[in-house]
């Protein structure tokens, strides 16, 4: 039950009506929704009629005019705006050109920056953020007649904070919920995402719902923290009415565990960034009953029930290809890290040749590189003299880059990273390395300086990007993901084409509208010509009309009949039995 506050809350609601975003509003709760989607990219008018599909759609409000969001709400559609409770984002430059430095956290005399997401840890007892944060919601949520508020990263008051610190930022919380629903009235629904100890301690008599990001059935329903989560969680729906909203990005069986459970659950392969259509998502409707009923008929071509939400079995970022002939749900459409490369320069121009090459130069070599259009070195083996002398035989020169590894024989990247930014040894001689560290990415950013800008290369490829989705564990994909998107667009920034190896899921998901091309290895062809490898490639020849995306393949075997096949599919083709260290 909410505390003394209510009665404030009950004063504020009677004048609502003074409020923008209020007048007349119907009332309605979170705990009362079946189905929801999380989209923060930019809608189309086919995104915003399918969204009337939904019983919830929680949105990045800057992205949208008032009437689209009558739209969506035309259809009966509640709708969520996006607010960054516990962090400034660079990119919102309306948040971060009124914050003063008091108004950042600071640890050990810095802020706390997160460079996945770029952006700095907030301080929420300062009262000029409080205000900010206002404004923000006035202007993007009341102003736009949206429903209800999704206050993001109140979870960091958990995971970045103890002790003093830690009743400092509640206390710094609670006043400005206190404060929100001053300004909003009790009807408007917040959804607070993690955060459970604060949620417990703190906020629940001002928040309707939380979000359970990462709900993966194989993890939480063995893990005893997260059991002991949920039953915390089921006592609040109990006593307080709170809604529980789980998203999955990995297993979309979530589904009828949190349906189980009685919470609202979302299967987002992408990260929020790209709009999943009705038609080929499951949508509950109703009660755990209902929704396994509706399932089977929907989307399991079997008699099993219990195995409709896996109707579409590829897991991670695999399933957003479950609607194959979706309209509009295009895998270009990347995050937040996106760069648009509509009219882009393409690498190639027409049927194109390359070579990977990671071995030091001799005559031969430097001689018959200009057969190619394009050279993928090591470039600490080459100097600069040697490399421009390939470039002047007209072949773009590729820089090697092993973001995700660091090698003993890389002796200047090795001796240059600290041992804290190591995820894992892999062996002896090599360490899987966090792409989110700050200082990672300063040390990989001096590697490139001096390998590729300074040595004049045209771009970078990623030969190690594969470790994104089979290297990190599970639980760490998703960031590592995202990282790497950051460190590819900084490269695009620096006027470098840039081009990943493998990685597919992760390139659909987060980097297919930043890189140039993608090199599938090994393609041959009595292994790709059909089932999965057919359906990628299918998803590939979309991202090269889409997105002007290069496609290259690689084969060691079947020389002409994977020539062929390749060139069928309009991909650019390789052939090279000597393992990258022979001419």
């Amino acid at each position: 039950m909410r505390n003394w506050w209510s009665l404030v809350i009950l004063l504020a609601a009677a004048f609502s009506f003074l409020l923008p975003g209020s007048a007349g509003a119907e009332e309605w709760k979170v705990s009362d929704m079946n189905n929801y989607q999380i989209f923060f990219n930019n809608p189309n008018d086919e995104i915003i009629e399918d969204m009337k599909n939904f019983d919830l759609v929680i949105i990045e409000p800057q992205h949208y005019t008032p009437e689209q969001i009558a739209e969506i709400q035309s259809g009966g559609t509640r709708v969520l705006g996006y607010i960054n409770v516990m962090e400034a984002d660079n990119w919102n430059t309306e948040v971060m050109s009124q914050m003063q430095d008091d108004d950042f956290f600071y640890r050990d005399g810095g802020r706390i920056y997160y460079p996945q997401w770029d952006s700095y840890l907030t301080d929420i007892t300062s009262e000029r953020v409080h205000s900010i944060l206002l404004e923000q919601i006035e202007r993007h949520v009341q102003n736009k007649q949206i429903d209800g508020i999704f206050l993001d990263t109140v979870g960091n008051i958990d995971n970045e904070h103890s002790g003093s610190d830690l009743s400092e930022q509640r206390a710094g919380l609670e006043q400005f919920l206190q404060k929100v629903r001053a300004q909003v009235g009790e009807d408007m629904q917040l959804v607070q995402n993690w955060g459970f100890d604060t949620l417990a301690e703190t906020s629940v008599p001002y928040v309707d719902g939380i979000t359970w990001e990462n709900f993966e059935v194989s993890t939480i329903s063995q893990d005893s923290w997260a059991q002991s989560q949920i039953e915390r969680l089921q006592q609040l729906q109990q006593d307080e009415g709170i809604a529980v909203l789980t998203v999955s990005f990995e297993e979309e069986a979530s589904y009828e565990y949190a349906a189980e459970l009685g919470f609202i659950h979302e299967h987002d392969p992408d990260y929020y960034n790209v709009w999943t259509y009705a038609d080929t998502k499951y949508l509950p409707q109703g009660s755990p009953e209902a929704e396994e009923n509706d399932a089977s008929e929907e989307t399991a071509p079997e008699e099993d029930s219990s195995t409709s939400e896996d109707a579409n079995e590829e897991t991670d970022s695999g399933s957003e290809a479950s609607g194959e002939e979706q309209p509009s749900s295009s895998e270009e459409q990347a995050e937040e890290t996106a760069v648009d490369r509509t009219g882009q320069q393409q690498l190639f121009d027409g049927e194109a040749s390359y070579r990977m090459y990671f071995y030091g130069p001799n005559e031969t070599m430097m001689e018959e590189a200009g057969n190619y259009d394009a050279l993928f070195i090591e470039p600490t083996l080459f100097t600069k003299e040697q490399i421009e002398q390939i470039q002047a035989q007209g072949t773009l020169v590729f820089g090697q880059i092993t973001a995700t590894q660091v090698s003993s024989w890389q002796s200047g990247l090795a001796d240059a990273i600290d041992a804290d930014d190591v995820v894992k040894k892999l062996d002896s001689e090599t360490s899987l390395m966090d792409l989110t560290s700050s200082s990672y990415q300063t040390v990989l950013q001096n590697h490139i300086d001096t390998q590729v800008h300074d040595k004049g290369l045209d771009g970078v490829f990623f030969s190690t990007a594969a470790d994104l989705e089979w290297t990190y564990d599970q639980q760490d994909q998703q960031a590592q993901q995202k990282a790497f998107a950051s460190i590819a667009k900084s490269m695009k920034e620096q006027n470098l084409f840039v081009v990943q190896s493998d990685a597919f899921e992760t390139l659909k998901t987060h980097t297919s509208s930043i890189v140039d091309g993608v090199i599938w290895t090994p393609f041959n062809y009595s292994s790709v010509n059909s089932g999965w490898a057919a359906s990628l490639a299918e998803d590939l020849q979309e991202l090269q009309q889409k997105q002007n995306l290069d496609v290259l393949t690689f084969s060691s075997e079947e020389e002409q009949a994977t020539h062929d096949y390749a060139r069928s599919l309009g991909f650019q083709h390789a052939h090279d039995t000597g393992g990258f260290v022979r001419w």
